[in-house]
């Protein structure tokens, strides 16, 4: 067969690019484990296949799984399918990687739930406006506020809303946390409502570690204003003998 010189050109060039490109190449050995580019071509190391990408720790890390022109990168699809998409919201694609990019994504998410990152901010979960007042830890903690992307308690308001304020008393805002401080929070509180424990001591004596302020059943009008008095009759205060709810409760 004869070559033509165009041919013998064209032959030449395809091999000194061959030449050029070496797949899994030493030089590459950490670009490939860590990015998938495996292929070392004119001094740099790039992406040619779809499984470098699947065994690259981008891949793991990132959602970085698919092959786009000589790097790897998250697809939509691909990190809508990733476990990440379920836990942290993930579910989307920004700059070649999983991330965050509507409020739906993170909305599902234990993070939204339970600490408030129901907003999509800068690829992430974050909480932000009404967030935290919606999650568990409003409604459970106190943490009501957002500050500085978490949610924290502010405010008596913030302690107000919480179970720690409605089950324990502890309802008032003071050295950056929920405390019992007085017979106002006792009145705010579940116990005085329900059994009367309503009345205000420094110390419960149960602690065992310095004073344990706490809520007891201090009078009969501590119990007449109870439920436990308007269901049940139970509307006088009577000594148990031991120091369980302050060593009185309600009874006829």
């Amino acid at each position: 067969m004869k070559w033509s010189k165009h041919s013998s050109v064209l032959a030449g060039a395809l091999l000194m690019w061959l030449g050029c490109q070496e797949h899994r190449a030493a030089e590459c050995k950490l670009h490939c484990q860590n990015e998938g580019r495996c292929t070392l071509k004119s001094g740099q190391c790039i992406a040619t296949a779809a499984d470098d990408c699947l065994r690259s720790q981008a891949c793991k890390d990132q959602g970085r799984c698919a092959l786009s022109g000589q790097q790897c990168a998250a697809t939509a699809e691909l990190c809508s399918r990733r476990p990440e998409c379920r836990q942290q919201g993930l579910c989307g694609e920004a700059n070649g990687i999983c991330a965050a990019t509507e409020a739906a994504h993170c909305k599902p998410t234990e993070g939204c739930r339970e600490e408030g990152r129901c907003s999509a901010v800068d690829g992430v979960c974050k909480p932000r406006g009404e967030d935290c007042a919606q999650s568990e830890a409003c409604t459970k903690y106190g943490k009501c506020t957002v500050k500085e992307d978490h949610c924290v308690t502010a405010s008596s308001a913030d302690c107000e809303r919480g179970d720690t304020c409605r089950f324990a008393a502890l309802c008032t805002f003071k050295d950056g946390r929920c405390q019992l401080l007085g017979p106002e929070d006792c009145q705010k509180s579940e116990p005085c409502q329900r059994r009367g424990a309503c009345s205000f001591v420094e110390d419960t004596h149960q602690s065992g570690h310095g004073k344990s302020p706490g809520c007891v059943i201090g009078s009969h009008a501590d119990c007449k204003q109870s439920l436990a008095c308007k269901e049940k009759g139970y509307c006088l205060r009577k000594p148990t003998g031991d120091r369980k709810f302050g060593g009185f409760v309600c009874s006829k």
